[in-house]
């Protein structure tokens, strides 16, 4: 059975100042007590890395020039997680220590128990300087990777296309 690729293009325009550094978040997977009753944070720790598995992959362009770029590959071999790091270049990546994660009542999510639960998260993230004065445009992509279609057990393919048209101000 072939299953569609989930595709997604928005842009967005945005006044900043020329002070302001931006954060991307490219791609994040968590765990928490709610929905994974009793764990310790050693495995929702755990947990998180394992809802990254599959081919992950984005690029960052600032103004037409790349400036970032993540191809990860995570999967499970024999029960125990495997990682393989094809580039990661000028991103970030981090698992977070324990927090408090909130999930209301009317969440959009599905499997989520409505809550303030412990949770643990895993991350990549692009850290951008602040720009000069003017027009800019910060795009970023989530597409195929060079080892295949991006995906998470039981999803089909995404790919998304993500642009800010910037006007920094002084």
């Amino acid at each position: 059975m072939e299953t569609a690729a989930v595709s997604f293009l928005h842009t967005q325009a945005c006044k900043i100042s020329s002070n302001q550094g931006i954060i991307i978040l490219l791609w994040i997977g968590w765990c928490d007590t709610g929905s994974d009753k009793g764990f310790s944070d050693q495995q929702l720790t755990e947990c998180a890395k394992r809802q990254n598995l599959g081919n992950r992959g984005s690029e960052v362009k600032v103004d037409g020039v790349p400036v970032a770029k993540l191809d990860v590959r995570q999967s499970l071999i024999s029960g125990k997680l495997d990682y393989k790091i094809n580039s990661l270049t000028n991103v970030t990546e981090s698992t977070s220590k324990a927090f408090s994660l909130t999930i209301p009542p009317d969440t959009h999510e599905a499997n989520q128990v409505p809550g303030t639960w412990r949770a643990v998260s895993q991350e990549w993230w692009v850290f951008l300087k602040p720009l000069s004065p003017g027009l800019h445009t910060v795009f970023y992509n989530i597409r195929v990777t060079p080892t295949g279609a991006l995906t998470s057990p039981g999803t089909n393919p995404h790919f998304a296309d993500i642009t800010y048209n910037l006007q920094v101000t002084k």
